[in-house]
């Protein structure tokens, strides 16, 4: 089966699960999938994950974690649908990503965030003040205290 089949079919089973309130054995979920749902910008499917006891810090065998691939791929819109989940931007991968890629990446998702806010305010009428809390500092703060120094 392909995942999208197999996504699915785990989804459909936490969601009855949830409704029937009975347990049902999930399936593992890979940090593809959570990095897939959070592309496509799927929050209740992140949300349901996470009703199901499932972590969004899963992790591939580079040891990286959605947030650290979005990071890595210079994704803002995922790292921000990741944010919005609740996933944490202080897992150990965090630190195996050099800082200067860390600090470009700050000063690119603030500049993103700016500009998806001023087209939101656009589009929901003039007059339209919105404020976005741009949480990249966490990273770097994350970064410091997790960061060994040889």
């Amino acid at each position: 089966m392909s995942r999208t089949i197999i996504s699915s079919i785990v989804m459909l089973a936490m969601v009855l699960s949830s409704v029937m309130g009975t347990a049902v054995a999930a399936a593992p979920v890979t940090m593809a999938q959570v990095y897939a749902y959070a592309k496509a910008g799927n929050l209740q499917a992140l949300s349901s994950l996470k009703k199901g006891g499932h972590s969004l810090e899963t992790i591939d065998k580079y040891g990286n974690t959605a947030v650290c691939r979005s990071v890595w791929m210079k994704d803002y819109h995922t790292f921000h649908i990741l944010k919005q989940s609740g996933a944490s931007v202080s897992a150990p991968c965090i630190s195996k990503i050099p800082v200067e890629k860390i600090k470009g990446f700050n000063t690119s998702y603030a500049q993103w965030a700016k500009k998806v806010n001023a087209e939101k305010a656009v589009s929901v009428g003039s007059g339209m003040i919105t404020k976005i809390s741009v949480c990249m500092p966490s990273l770097l703060s994350s970064l410091k205290t997790t960061r060994v120094s040889i």
